[in-house]
């Protein structure tokens, strides 16, 4: 199956319409299946067999949104894949609510290209819920103890599918994308997402950089060299051409390269500086911005924040401008 912007762009915008718009005649637009389908909307105890072909479905989720008080969502995970006429996507939804709460949930969904449109075979709404809550007990994911218990050939096998380093990661995420995205329908938001990646990647790359992988209307690229990265950086904020604001985050550290990905607290980090980010706006992370500063780069204005599910709080600093 093979990426797909076009999905990506519907579920955002279906998520987006039904808990922050709560316009339930948009959501109904996706929500309906096909008619040969008895789809299953979402599977919540009380409405397990709602039908997505039953209109009351939308108007039970836009119900929900408001007893709930949600003011905006984010979406830190989404994956979209497709073939075909069929499409299938994941994500992780964040829900902040007028009671200054923030609620998670994670969604998965099966969607059918019917008659030009997409249309709901199966979507499941999941609340993330400790497993000590759900089922009684405290299950194990610790992975050092996986590791301390595999033998010392099995360990070595590991450290040679992988290695670690220092590196810079920089990600990038479209402004206001999901009013774009309504405005120009899904046909041209697929194809300009599609152009605005490529630029993405060939900016990478003049800068010595990779493209490690493409995030529904992002990207991720790591840098061995922090100067290359800033650059690039400055050089993507630079760049207009698409008429898109795109919001770039970066952090330097270590991180594990296994399998063509980057995986550890570096990346996690690099990605949640991307989503304090205004658009049009190019934050570093404090060790980033100290090395920044030591190359010449010219630095704007600091703040503190918090991040989520990263303790305490961080200070990050506005890249303004390449070495003068």
């Amino acid at each position: 199956m093979e990426f797909s912007a076009e999905l990506d762009a519907v579920v955002r915008r279906t998520l987006r319409s039904a808990f922050v718009d709560q316009d339930e005649t948009a959501v109904w637009n996706v929500a309906r299946g096909p008619e040969e389908l008895p789809s299953r909307l979402i599977t919540a105890s009380e409405v397990w067999d709602k039908s997505a072909s039953d209109p009351d479905t939308s108007k039970l989720i836009v119900k929900r949104a408001r007893e709930i008080g949600i003011t905006d969502i984010e979406i830190p995970i989404m994956e979209t894949f497709q073939r075909g006429d069929l499409g299938w996507f994941y994500c992780e939804v964040v829900f902040f609510r007028d009671s200054d709460e923030i609620s998670r949930q994670r969604t998965t969904g099966v969607l059918l290209i019917e008659t030009g449109l997409w249309r709901v075979v199966q979507w499941h709404m999941s609340i993330a819920v400790a497993a000590v809550e759900s089922y009684g007990v405290e299950l194990s994911t610790d992975l050092g103890a996986l590791v301390d218990s595999l033998d010392s050939s099995s360990g070595e096998s590991i450290g040679a599918a992988s290695h670690s380093g220092t590196v810079t990661l920089l990600f990038t995420d479209v402004g206001d994308s999901t009013r774009i995205a309504a405005s120009i329908g899904d046909t041209a938001w697929s194809l300009l997402i599609g152009q605005h990646l490529e630029r993405i990647s060939e900016t990478v790359t003049l800068h010595r950089g990779t493209v490690v992988k493409t995030l529904g209307d992002g990207a991720m690229a790591a840098f061995p060299s922090v100067s290359d990265a800033l650059t690039c950086a400055v050089d993507l904020h630079r760049e207009s051409a698409d008429g898109l604001q795109i919001r770039v985050g970066l952090h330097t550290g270590d991180a594990v390269h296994e399998n063509g990905d980057y995986v550890g607290v570096t990346v996690n980090k690099a990605a949640r500086v991307t989503a304090v980010a205004q658009p049009g706006e190019v934050l570093l992370s404090s060790v980033t911005s100290e090395m920044a500063a030591g190359r010449g780069f010219s630095l704007g204005q600091r703040r503190v924040v918090e991040l989520r599910g990263l303790d305490g709080t961080h200070e990050l600093t506005q890249l303004v401008a390449g070495p003068s």
